[in-house]
């Protein structure tokens, strides 16, 4: 396979995947890309997407994982774009995203206020039980910082907009 990361943060899936033909990382934060380990400096790393875009380089595999929960709907958008661009015939994409909902989501919310996690409420735990629409605070341009009032329900619905989706799985 030649496998991108988008959204690689320190590459790290790379030192867990194995051989493959060639590995490239996308990441626009350079303070991330900045702790790759020196054992990974031979990842082709992007942090200007334009670049990547432009690169002329296609994937036959593109692995998005704790990225799209922290997009505003706009971002998102532009991501599945620029994913669709990249990939090869028959290319495979996985998406990972948290679940923030449900008792899952509920747990998570009670262990965050446990942490005293900023934004962390006993409302905001109650909303994720049951689905409740949160407002979500922006960190950075169309960025969210927390994971808190993300529904990956919504997310699987525009997901199918852009990609054929032929498995999904839950972990623990």
């Amino acid at each position: 396979d030649t496998v991108l990361d988008y959204g690689c943060a320190d590459a790290h899936l790379f030192s867990v995947l194995g051989p493959v033909k060639e590995r490239v990382g996308y990441d626009p934060d350079p303070k991330m890309i900045a702790q790759i380990s020196p054992a990974l400096r031979d990842v082709r790393i992007y942090t200007d997407r334009d670049k990547l875009l432009n690169s002329g380089s296609r994937f036959s595999l593109i692995i998005c994982m704790e990225v799209c929960e922290h997009l505003t709907p706009k971002a998102l958008t532009e991501l599945f774009r620029s994913i669709n661009s990249l990939c090869l015939q028959k290319a495979r994409v996985v998406f990972g995203v948290p679940i923030e909902a449900g008792l899952s989501g509920f747990a998570k919310g009670l262990y965050r206020m446990a942490k005293k996690q900023e934004g962390a409420t006993f409302t905001s735990s109650v909303k994720s039980l049951f689905g409740i629409k949160m407002d979500r605070r922006t960190t950075d341009l169309e960025w969210y910082g927390a994971h808190t009032g993300f529904n990956d329900t919504e997310f699987a619905a525009e997901l199918v907009k852009h990609f054929t989706v032929k498995s999904t799985a839950c972990l623990p």
